[in-house]
């Protein structure tokens, strides 16, 4: 049996460019790990080519934060309203459909016990943005935005419901902000 075209969402091309960029952040993140990790170890000199994909990994960063505004028309309102912009918001703005209900997002985002189905990649961008909400939010870097996440921070028992609490919040707020702009 065939699947009906209208259950596909139909892509524009500004968001391929930008899932291929977000595909290449990931490799050279995950190489700089390995030469960083390979650099601990001393197995290696590897620290030009660390450089290298340092300065690599900063210019993506910034072409994924400049296409994103772009390419996802809610990028800009959510990166103000929550207080970060950058990658992880980009992926996971991009992979994620926040029209859909709370417990829809949550369970394809595997944020229940025993889900079963979800995106690991758009799991992946929410806990690494929430890690980085949590940390900013810790270290009390001065931004405004963040008090709401300072709060869950210090009331939470450990860092890991922190963070937890924290991808909840954001998923919240976020589709907040979709339900007010969209109607």
């Amino acid at each position: 049996s065939k699947i009906p075209v209208e259950f596909y969402r139909r892509i524009r091309g500004e968001e391929l460019k930008l899932r291929l960029m977000l595909h290449e952040y990931e490799i050279v993140s995950k190489r700089l790990r390995e030469l960083k990790k390979w650099s601990k170890e001393g197995i290696y000199e590897v620290e030009e080519l660390k450089k290298l994909f340092e300065t690599k990994l900063r210019k993506l960063s910034r072409e994924i934060t400049r296409l994103a505004e772009a390419a996802i028309p809610m990028y800009k309102e959510v990166s103000e309203q929550i207080g970060v912009n950058g990658v992880m918001l980009a992926g996971l703005l991009l992979y994620v459909d926040f029209n859909k209900g709370l417990s829809k997002i949550k369970s394809y985002l595997g944020l229940y016990e025993k889900a079963t189905a979800y995106s690991k990649k758009a799991r992946t961008y929410l806990s690494k943005l929430a890690r980085a909400i949590a940390i900013n939010a810790k270290n009390g870097n001065g931004r405004t935005k963040l008090k709401k996440y300072r709060k869950i921070v210090k009331e939470s028992k450990n860092t890991k419901q922190a963070i937890k609490r924290i991808e909840i919040a954001i998923i919240k707020q976020i589709r907040k902000i979709f339900r007010e702009t969209s109607g």
